[in-house]
């Protein structure tokens, strides 16, 4: 009979570990360590980044939300990515599907050759934040847009988000009316629908 674990006790006694991803920014110096984001640092990060007025996600905001919360130094077990290169494209590739390959063999030679740098082991600062949360707006202001995408591209799914889910999704404009009426076909009697 297998144990019985006290799943309340497990999660409330702090055993249920962020998962950790090393990315390599070269314009950076090196090697760092994205750590997943607990649930009051997820919730901290959504609040933070809604746009008052709009009341919708604020990209500018969230990808500068996710780099100062997400950034550490270099922890030892920190875990490598190995770079998968994409499958090749067949002859009747359509543009769209071209442009998708252009940018993931983009992405696998990036870390291909960041997989040649050797990863820090022994850093003075490993786990700690690079920045503090109070950080954001002086990042955002002097931190190039590259470097925040490259990491939000890695910290959003690691913590639960999606870009799909952040898109803004425009309201519909217009209302349709539907008008349902009865009428007898010559085969049967159905329901027609009109717009």
């Amino acid at each position: 009979m297998p144990d019985f674990v006290d799943i309340r006790d497990f999660v409330l006694s702090g055993q249920v570990k962020p998962k950790q991803v090393s990315v390599y920014i070269d314009r950076l110096g090196g090697w760092f360590t994205l750590q997943e984001l607990m649930g009051d640092e997820k919730g901290d990060v959504l609040n933070n980044s809604i746009d008052q007025k709009t009341g919708r996600v604020n990209i500018k905001l969230m990808y500068a939300e996710l780099f100062v919360r997400s950034l550490r130094y270099p922890v030892h077990d920190g875990t490598v990515p190995t770079p998968i290169e994409p499958a090749p494209l067949d002859a009747q590739a359509t543009d769209k599907e071209e442009k998708k390959y252009e940018k993931a063999l983009a992405v696998y030679e990036r870390d291909l050759e960041a997989s040649t740098h050797p990863y820090t082991s022994d850093h003075p600062k490993a786990g700690e934040l690079v920045f503090k949360p109070l950080d954001r707006d002086a990042v955002n202001l002097h931190t190039p847009g590259e470097i925040l995408e490259r990491v939000a591209e890695q910290a959003m799914p690691l913590s639960g988000f999606s870009k799909a889910d952040l898109e803004e999704k425009k309201p519909a404009l217009n209302s349709t009316t539907i008008d349902s009426t009865l009428s007898d076909s010559p085969n049967t009697s159905d329901t027609s629908t009109q717009t």
